[in-house]
């Protein structure tokens, strides 16, 4: 039997604002990026020295993934393949609706991260928006087995829900 790589517990995917990011990774490991509004873009370190980078769920008018990848490039650096997006682990409509102002961007693979967002976060947000949300969300959301799969490359299809 092939087994999946456990679920972390310690994996945060979204914030309800900058200061329960500030708590939760310690206010000198957040911070604006140069030239940036904060509202729009934050830079983490994690407790083992990562970068990781938040941005504010955008709207879908087409562009959002490219300006995803921008900000994710500039902060780490980096060029990444254009076999992966570059993109929110948390629905970003699901992140609204519960009122979710920071989402945490991460490379997925692209047909893997599509495939997610065609089938699952559509129904999630569906869901919310006829009125099945979180009354009092957590300050500081952790990632799902949903999410878990999805970074991990696992097609929906081939999971128990698929």
């Amino acid at each position: 039997m092939n087994l999946l790589p456990e679920l972390p517990l310690d994996f945060p995917i979204a914030a309800i604002d900058r200061w329960s990011l500030e708590v939760y990774f310690g206010v000198g490991n957040v911070k604006p990026y140069p030239g940036r509004d904060p509202n729009d873009l934050l830079v983490v370190t994690d407790k083992n020295g990562q970068t990781q980078v938040w941005v504010r769920p955008l709207s879908d008018d087409g562009t959002f993934n490219t300006k995803y990848r921008k900000d994710y490039e500039t902060v780490m650096n980096m060029v990444v393949s254009k076999d992966l997006d570059i993109d929110h682990i948390q629905s970003k409509t699901r992140a609204g609706q519960q009122g979710y102002k920071y989402v945490r961007l991460i490379p997925l693979k692209l047909e893997v991260n599509r495939a997610w967002g065609a089938r699952w976060e559509k129904r999630t947000a569906n869901l919310g928006k006829n009125g099945f949300v979180d009354p009092s969300p957590p300050t500081i959301r952790m990632i799902d087995h949903f999410q878990w799969w999805k970074i991990l490359g696992v097609l929906p299809e081939n999971t128990p829900y698929g």
